[in-house]
């Protein structure tokens, strides 16, 4: 769903708190700011446990063994541990809906439809973690993907849920990247038609609305969507905008 008809799900007081939530994302540089700014998002989604990680697609499924970094927020003691001990991330049904479709993932909703027998399903439910949220983002130049994972005993399995997550985790990725000090490939430099583009994406319009605003057809707005994501370095409208804003390309 795009981004636009995400927000129309938001409430005023939803908008101003993911504003806020944002522009603190972009001053975080932290690993304990960034723990501070997950948990302040318990004010909008219900959620107990968090942890983000970061990995390469190939070697989280085909080298188990290498290098993930990871920050835990508040997961319950030892269950990282044991999660990549046994190499749960090979068969997480929850991981893989999320790679399928880069978009969030209500655990609940995927384990009514696929079942809750798999080995990190059952290991979440020992630790009492029964629903949640998994949401991140990919670097399509790495394959380097950032993902959140937020469980507890139950989760709102809502659109609302749903447009928190596609808005504010994008912010947080970008966060995670400066408090571990990752790195991308250098963005390119947008045209000022493209950073007008950018500007309407930000406020949620979709393509067609653009299309009306700039008296132009949809599909050149589509194809200056297509060549901002290429140039920012990301597959998504939220990401770009995350993005724009962070870079100072846009702004609030």
């Amino acid at each position: 769903m795009q981004q636009g008809l995400l927000l129309e799900h938001l409430s005023s007081n939803d908008r101003a708190e993911l504003m806020m939530l944002s522009h603190q994302s972009i001053r975080c540089d932290t690993k304990d700011h960034l723990k501070k700014l997950v948990l302040d998002l318990k004010g909008l989604i219900e959620f107990e446990n968090a942890v983000c990680a970061q990995g390469t697609i190939p070697d989280v499924f085909f080298y188990p063994d290498a290098r993930v970094e990871c920050l835990d927020v508040s997961y319950p003691d030892g269950y990282m541990d044991l999660y990549f001990e046994k190499n749960f991330q090979l068969s997480d049904a929850v991981l893989c809906e999320f790679f399928n479709h880069l978009s969030p993932v209500n655990w609940g909703s995927l384990e009514r439809k696929c079942g809750f027998d798999y080995p990190a399903s059952v290991l979440a439910i020992e630790y009492n973690m029964r629903d949640g949220w998994a949401h991140g983002v990919l670097d399509p130049s790495t394959m380097t993907s950032t993902v959140f994972f937020l469980g507890g005993p139950k989760a709102d399995a809502d659109i609302r849920s749903q447009a928190v997550l596609s808005y504010i985790i994008p912010f947080y990725a970008e966060a995670f990247k400066k408090a571990f000090g990752t790195t991308k490939r250098p963005i390119q430099r947008l045209t000022r038609r493209e950073i007008e583009v950018l500007k309407w994406i930000k406020e949620g319009k979709s393509s067609w609305e653009i299309s009306n605003i700039f008296k132009c057809s949809k599909r050149v707005v589509d194809f200056h969507a297509i060549s901002i994501k290429q140039k920012l370095n990301v597959v998504s409208r939220a990401q770009a905008v995350a993005i724009g804003l962070q870079h100072g390309i846009i702004e609030f």
